[in-house]
C-alpha cells in the first residue's frame, strides 16, 4: 500500500513585516470602533413636540371634526362710493354695499379728523354723523346722516372709496323709538384627519446575527430593536412635517384596499395654511428683529380681542438668532413657571427664553426642525428659517362630538386631535405581523419574516386662528 502525504502550505518568505504584508492578509486586521454609536442628526424640536409637551392634545370621534366660532359683534363699514365734501353742519351721504351691511338708521358713522376742517384736524377729534334715512342704489345702500355737532362736522376733504369708517350706537331723544335690531350667526369650521404610517420588516435569521454596533454605547441588540426605533423616529418626523406643511386631499387622490376598492387619502391642513389664511401678519426687516417688534405683538393681539397676557412665539433658526442679537441679551431673562407650557418645558429640561415686556409674558422657542439640512433646512426653503408665529395662551370650549349630550371641555386654541373613540385608539398603533419566526410571536403566515406596522390618525385643530400672528421677513 502506498501513502502520499499532503503538502502543508506556507506563506513564510524572506522579508520584513510591513504594511505590504498586512495587505496580503487584510482579513486579519482587527478594526477598532470607538465605544459609542454616534447619531449624525436628530429629530429637532417641531410642532408636534410643542403641542404634546404642553398638553395640547384632545380625542376625536370623527375624521372630519368641526368647531363653531362666533365673529365680532361690531364691525366697520367700507365705502363703496367716495363721500363728497359737505358744508359745516350739512348732511353727508355714506354709500356701502347692501349685502351684509352692518349699520342702519339711528347708528352713528364716525368720520376721522383727517377729512374735516383744519381746526378739527389739529384737535384730532372725529365727527359723529347720525344716520337719518337710507335709499337703495342698485346693489348699494345710501345712508344720509346728520352731524351731531354743527361746528365739528365739516367734511373738507373727500373721503375716498374703500375707506373703512367706524360705526357706533346712535343717540336718542326722550320718548323716541329705538334702533333697528341686528342679528349674527356663527361660523362652522371643518378639520380633516391625516393618517400617517411607517413600517419595518426583517427576514428570518437577521435578528440572530451579531453586529459590531450592538456592543457600542447607544447601540441596540439586534436589527428588530434598530428597525422599530427607526420606524418610530420616522413616524414622529413625518407627523411634525405634516402639522406644519400638511394639506387636505382635495384632488381625489385614492389608494387601493385589500378588497380592490379605493378610498381617499386623508390629510390634515398644516399650521402654515391656517396662518396664511386667517392669522394677522407681522413683517420685520431681515436680519433685524427688534425690541419694537416685540411691543407690536401685544398691539396685534389686542386688535383681535385677545385678553390673555401670555403667548408663545416659535421661531425659525434665523429669526431666533435675530431675537438674541437684535433685541439684546440684556432684555432676555431665563424664565421658570408662569404658564403651563413653560412648566412642562422646565420639567423636561428643555431650554427656552422669555420676555416680560409691556405686560406681556412672551415665551420663545426655536423650531430646530426647520434647520434639518436634508429637509426644510436644505437651502430650498430658506424663508422658513426667517419665519415664526405667535400663539396666545387662550382656551376655547369644545365638544367631544356633535351629539347634543356630548361633554364640553376647555382646550387650547391649537391642539392635536387624535382619533380615539368607541374602543378604537388610533393615537399610535404599533402591531407586529409575524410569519414563521424564532422570536416568540404567533405566526400568522408561512413566510420566514417579522413585520412591524405603525399608524397614527390625527388632525390639527386651530380655533380662533385670527388671533394667531405669523411673522415674516421683508426678504420673503
Amino acid at each position: 500500500m502506498a501513502v502520499t502525504p499532503q503538502a502543508v502550505t506556507s506563506t513564510m518568505q524572506q522579508s520584513v513585516y510591513t504594511p505590504t504584508i498586512d495587505a496580503l492578509a487584510s482579513f486579519n486586521l482587527k478594526p477598532q470602533y470607538i465605544g459609542e454609536l454616534y447619531q449624525r442628526y436628530g429629530l429637532g424640536f417641531g410642532i408636534k413636540d410643542m403641542l404634546e409637551l404642553s398638553g395640547r392634545t384632545i380625542n376625536l370621534a370623527s375624521s372630519t371634526p368641526k368647531i363653531i366660532e362666533e365673529g365680532a359683534l361690531e364691525k366697520s363699514i367700507t365705502l363703496a362710493v367716495a363721500t363728497a365734501v359737505t358744508t359745516a353742519g350739512g348732511d353727508a351721504v355714506f354709500e356701502v354695499v347692501t349685502s351684509g351691511c352692518y349699520c342702519g338708521i339711528g347708528d352713528i358713522v364716525v368720520v376721522p379728523p383727517y377729512y374735516l376742517a383744519t381746526a378739527q384736524k389739529a384737535k384730532l377729534i372725529p365727527a359723529e354723523y347720525q344716520i337719518v334715512s337710507k335709499a337703495t342704489n342698485g346693489s348699494n345702500t345710501q345712508f344720509t346722516a346728520t352731524p351731531l355737532n354743527a361746528t365739528v362736522a365739516d367734511i373738507d376733504t373727500q373721503i375716498p372709496i374703500a375707506t373703512k369708517l367706524m360705526v357706533t350706537g346712535g343717540s336718542y331723544a326722550p320718548g323716541s323709538s329705538g334702533p333697528l335690531a341686528k342679528v349674527s350667526y356663527p361660523y362652522e369650521k371643518t378639520f380633516y384627519t391625516s393618517i400617517k404610517r411607517a413600517a419595518f420588516k426583517l427576514w428570518g435569521s437577521q435578528q440572530s446575527e451579531q453586529r459590531y454596533t450592538e456592543d457600542l454605547r447607544n447601540g441596540k441588540k439586534g436589527q428588530f430593536s434598530k428597525a422599530s426605533i427607526e420606524a418610530e423616529f420616522l413616524l414622529d418626523s413625518w407627523m411634525n412635517d405634516d402639522l406644519l406643511v400638511g394639506q387636505q386631499n382635495t384632488n381625489s387622490l385614492t389608494l387601493t384596499a385589500d378588497d380592490s376598492t379605493t378610498s381617499a387619502v386623508r390629510g390634515t391642513v398644516g399650521l402654515l395654511s391656517h396662518l396664511y389664511d386667517y392669522a394677522s401678519k407681522q413683517t420685520y426687516t431681515a436680519g433685524s428683529y427688534e425690541l419694537s417688534d416685540i411691543f407690536d405683538i401685544k398691539d396685534v393681539m389686542i386688535s383681535q380681542g385677545v385678553v390673555a397676557n401670555r403667548a408663545l412665539m416659535c421661531a425659525g433658526p434665523d429669526l431666533a438668532r435675530d431675537l438674541q442679537l437684535s433685541v439684546g441679551l440684556e432684555s432676555i431673562k431665563e424664565y421658570s413657571g408662569g404658564t403651563d407650557f413653560m412648566t412642562k418645558l422646565t420639567e423636561m429640561n428643555i431650554n427656552f427664553t422669555a420676555f416680560h415686556i409691556n405686560g406681556l409674558d412672551l415665551m420663545i422657542k426655536e423650531l430646530t426642525s426647520l434647520a434639518h439640512p436634508e429637509k426644510l433646512g436644505n437651502g430650498s426653503y430658506d424663508a422658513l428659517k426667517r419665519f415664526g408665529f405667535v400663539v396666545p395662551e387662550a382656551f376655547v370650549s369644545l365638544k367631544e362630538s356633535t351629539d347634543s349630550n356630548a361633554r364640553t371641555f376647555k382646550a387650547s386654541n391649537i391642539n392635536i386631535g387624535y382619533k380615539n373613540s368607541n374602543g378604537e385608539n388610533r393615537t399610535r398603533i404599533v402591531q407586529i405581523i409575524a410569519g414563521v419566526n424564532g422570536m416568540g410571536y404567533q405566526a400568522t403566515n408561512r413566510y420566514d419574516q417579522v413585520q412591524g406596522e405603525l399608524l397614527t390618525e390625527y388632525a390639527l385643530i386651530v380655533a380662533k386662528a385670527n388671533q394667531l400672528i405669523r411673522i415674516m421677513s421683508d426678504a420673503d
